[in-house]
């Protein structure tokens, strides 16, 4: 799994939460959209979680997205806000799936195990 956010804080506490879960595997951490496609196609995770606001965004097509990324590639998009313009952006960019930063602590792991699930009935 690779982990994108351009916040340390965030991702140190998004790792927190997956190493108590045997199942996951942190590979890769990113700072930005640049540098989370770049480790995505170095590394394959099964799962890029992925926030949406990070400086960069605007280097990307968002329709164009999830093109760039390997095939496979499951993507969980996070942020910190839940209004209908982010949720879109989450669709456009091609997310399969969208949770709000105050659900990580009990939701992403479920939404792990559910997309790595999910991708292995689509091999």
């Amino acid at each position: 799994m690779l982990v994108a956010d351009d916040s340390p804080t965030v991702r140190q506490a998004i790792c927190r939460v997956l190493e108590g879960d045997s199942d996951i595997q942190v590979i890769g951490q990113a700072v930005d959209f640049s540098s989370a496609v770049r480790l995505a196609n170095e590394l394959n995770p099964q799962v890029l979680v992925l926030d949406l606001r990070m400086p960069d965004i605007h280097k990307f097509d968002s329709m164009s997205f999830r093109s760039q990324l390997p095939s496979g590639c499951r993507l969980i998009a996070i942020s910190i806000w839940d209004d209908e313009e982010t949720k879109r952006l989450a669709e456009q960019l091609g997310a399969d799936s969208f949770l709000e930063k105050m659900e990580l602590g009990t939701e992403l792991i479920p939404a792990i195990k559910s997309q790595v699930n999910e991708h292995k009935r689509t091999i």
